[in-house]
């Protein structure tokens, strides 16, 4: 290894930070000193910092209490007016009491926690010395602060983001390359570029060096690994791409370097190992981009294919369907003639039948009226015998029939009269029946006035007997004269039938009588038509 020289600052931040000839240091002590003030600090500062390489300060700077540092970027001039008071950084007594004095507990614990030395007081009484000694200044937080984040840095692998001012009037689209450089050189990028470049600026772990660059040794990795023996496959890749970057045959440092962990790659041969890797990959990629091609161009092959097929099924299919549709209007036109020729065939054949059909009808019906016309006259000749055999029945049937009717009418006559006669004679008993019933009826009532007043006055025993004997007789009497009644009343209403019957059977008489007579003029007037209509024949 041979070391590359560059520039180093360790001497600046030993002047500012170191214990316990810093600045800061010097600084925390003068606030920490009851008394101080800027000019007891600039002397001390100048009293102990005067011999530092990075320090300067001439008679016109310590007559102006002024000091400079010699920074990276350059040389810096500082005013110590205001450093002690600023770095004290103490809360004034009338905020603080206005903090306590407060009713929120939330402001009164911060004013406490602003004020640890008061809070303290209050247990025990301590010096001013003890309690500026406690309280922080701000150069001792600044340092705390950055020590802390120097150990974070440290622990972590940090990528920085350089932010620059491309123009002094902050406008846009003005680019000051000068100013541009000088912010470059003042941060110490362009050292930090120089430093990288000397060295082995990019770094890789086997892994990643193998997944980034193995596309250049695919083959002697295969072949690595098909043998028994163990290797390091990122020794195998850096020994396979070892004569691609070779320049000379003489040449044996190939800026690469494996360690145990991570591969160092020096620019030219980072360069070489991209370039070839880009070569790769374009050349990988042209193969890909033809068989990409060749797939689509095949796969676009592949469906004009079936496209034309397609094509040429529909044509067939459609040609096919014409041909077909060709065929089935031949066949149709094929029907329609033969139906049409079927039609004049029938309607010639349905003409002569018709005309056959008319003649025999015609001949028929000649012969039919001839016969009908025959027979005609025998019905009518057996209608006016039937007419004329029944007139003399229908005039012998009446004859018959008055006579009939006129002996019944006689005979029921007859017995009417006799019925009649009877009837009023049984009214006649009726009547005297029913004088009789109301005699008893009468004879009764005073029998039961005699009873009861019987029985209102007392009499002797042997009277009372003969009194009940004599009630006994007059109830039986009384009983049989109500049987007796009761039976003449039964035969009144069985007579009363008897002659409403025998008036009903005389008014039907009497009815049939007169419907017998209008029955024998209707008959009468009937023959006597069939007589005009006969001698009209």
């Amino acid at each position: 290894w041979s070391f590359i020289e560059f520039p180093e600052n360790q001497d600046v931040l030993d002047l500012i930070d170191q214990k316990p000839s810093g600045i800061i240091n010097i600084l925390h002590d003068q606030c920490r000193t009851p008394g101080a003030s800027d000019k007891t600090f600039s002397l001390l500062m100048y009293d102990k910092c005067g011999d530092h390489a990075r320090f300067e300060a001439d008679s016109r700077q310590v007559a102006e209490q002024l000091f400079a540092v010699h920074h990276y970027a350059g040389l810096v001039e500082y005013n110590v007016e205001g450093f002690v008071e600023k770095n004290r950084d103490e809360l004034p007594k009338e905020a603080s009491d206005l903090l306590l004095s407060s009713n929120n507990e939330f402001v009164k614990t911060l004013a406490e926690m602003l004020q640890p030395s008061a809070s303290a007081g209050r247990n025990k009484i301590t010096s001013p010395r003890s309690g500026a000694s406690q309280r922080h200044t701000v150069g001792v937080q600044f340092s705390s602060q950055l020590h802390s984040l120097r150990r974070k840095i440290d622990e972590t692998s940090p990528h920085y983001i350089r932010c620059l001012k491309p123009n002094n009037l902050l406008a846009p689209d003005i680019f000051d390359a000068a100013l541009i450089a000088d912010q470059l050189r003042c941060a110490g990028v362009i050292e930090a570029v120089r430093v990288s470049r000397l060295g082995y600026p990019q770094r890789y772990s086997h892994n990643q060096f193998i997944s980034r660059y193995r596309i250049l040794g695919m083959k002697a990795l295969k072949k690595k690994k098909n043998c028994p023996k163990k290797f390091n496959p990122a020794k195998a890749l850096v020994h396979a791409v070892k004569g691609s970057l070779k320049v000379d045959d003489n040449q044996d440092d190939i800026g690469i370097q494996v360690g145990k962990s991570k591969v160092f790659l020096k620019r030219e041969a980072y360069d070489a190992l991209e370039r070839l890797r880009r070569d790769k990959i374009t050349s990988s990629v042209v193969v890909i981009q033809k068989n990409a091609r060749c797939y689509v161009y095949r796969k676009h092959y592949s469906k004009a294919c079936r496209a034309i097929l397609s094509i040429q099924c529909f044509l067939r299919c459609a040609s096919a369907m014409n041909e077909v549709h060709r065929l089935r209007k031949q066949r149709r036109s094929i029907i329609i003639q033969s139906y049409w020729r079927r039609y004049l065939s029938r309607k010639l054949l349905l003409s002569a039948k018709t005309i056959g059909i008319w003649t025999q009808s015609h001949l028929r019906r000649s012969l039919s009226r001839k016969i009908f016309n025959a027979m005609n006259h025998d019905r009518k000749a057996i209608r006016i015998q039937s007419i004329w055999r029944r007139y003399i029945a229908v005039r012998t049937l009446k004859r018959y029939r008055c006579s009939a009717v006129t002996i019944q009418c006689a005979v029921r006559s007859y017995n009417s009269r006799v019925s009649l006669h009877g009837l009023k004679s049984h009214a006649r008993d009726l009547h005297a029946v029913l004088t009789e019933r109301d005699m008893l009826r009468q004879e009764v009532i005073e029998l039961k006035k005699m009873t009861q007043d019987r029985k209102i006055v007392q009499v002797s025993s042997v009277g009372v007997d003969d009194t009940n004997s004599s009630i006994v007789e007059k109830d039986t009497e009384i009983a049989s004269l109500r049987s007796a009644l009761d039976f003449m009343s039964s035969e009144k209403e069985r007579l009363e039938r008897d002659l409403n019957e025998a008036l009903q059977t005389l008014d039907s008489a009497k009815e049939q009588k007169d419907n017998y007579a209008e029955v024998s003029k209707l008959l009468q007037v009937e023959m006597n038509t069939l007589d005009e209509k006969h001698v009209a024949e």
